[in-house]
């Protein structure tokens, strides 16, 4: 005796036969690929780890190009303010140009005097008020910053250097890597110690990952009104961290040897007069 099944029914039927071995086939594959797969999960988190590092770079390389940039927007800031004294000054030579900004902005002299008193250290220069020199301005030998301007008369001006007890000067630590480039800059005071062929670096906070290495380089920092950033101040000769503060103690030589100087310049306003 037969039993006569509707359509529906065996559609019904054959629909849960499918499924029945649709589901046992992928039970039997993902058993025979769980060795692959579990191979393959260390090398998706290499990838993962990859990408975060590759974020990480992009990151880097970003804040590196936006530094770049603000330079460049600086020096071009710079470059305006040269031209606009150019077309002030006026000539056609660019030698001639070159030479007259020159005698706009420096100011040559001698040194025609030291003092020589302990921890006190001035010199006397042979130009005055009638050269345009005038209190709080800097006065350089090359690229380094010897002293300020601190008195004047009609023809002489006495200068403060930088290694008097009392001088202090904004200055910026030029931070480098291993290969010796530049990275970054730390924020201090140079003051003198008294001794005219060294002073110290001060107020540098420590912090995680900063290792002062003797021979990094010191600059003047904005925050003078009259000594422009950039000029050179030496280079570090003795850094430790202080005990008990949170604070490096650096000692800085100049390069060159203020005993030995015997003309400088005086660097005026560029466009001041």
């Amino acid at each position: 005796m037969f039993v006569r099944l509707s359509p529906s029914l065996i559609r019904t039927a054959l629909i849960l036969v499918v499924a029945t071995v649709v589901i046992s086939m992928a039970g039997v594959l993902r058993w025979a690929l769980s060795p692959v797969l579990t191979a393959a999960r260390p090398w998706q988190a290499q990838v993962s780890t990859a990408a975060a590092d590759d974020d990480d770079m992009l990151i880097d390389l970003r804040e590196r190009l936006a530094a770049t940039n603000a330079r460049a927007a600086l020096l071009a800031e710079r470059v305006r303010e040269y031209e606009e004294i150019a077309d002030r000054l006026g000539g056609d030579d660019e030698r001639d140009v070159a030479q007259r900004l020159a005698d706009r902005i420096l100011t040559r002299a001698r040194i025609i005097a030291r003092s020589d008193r302990p921890s006190r250290h001035f010199c006397e220069i042979d130009a005055g008020a009638v050269d345009g020199v005038r209190h709080g301005l800097a006065v350089i030998s090359g690229w380094s910053l010897i002293g300020v301007v601190v008195g004047e008369r009609s023809g002489t001006a006495v200068v403060r250097q930088i290694g008097d007890r009392d001088s202090r000067v904004p200055a910026s630590l030029i931070v480098l890597d291993d290969q010796g480039q530049a990275i970054g800059e730390v924020l201090g005071v140079c003051a003198g110690i008294g001794e005219r062929s060294r002073f110290e670096l001060r107020f540098i906070e420590d912090r995680p990952g900063l290792e002062v290495v003797p021979g990094w380089e010191v600059v003047t920092a904005p925050g003078h009104a009259e000594v422009p950033a950039g000029l050179v101040l030496g280079q570090v000769e003795e850094a430790h961290r202080q005990e008990h503060d949170d604070h490096w103690l650096i000692l800085v030589r100049p390069l060159r040897d203020p005993e030995r100087i015997r003309t400088v310049l005086v660097l005026r306003s560029l466009l001041g007069g």
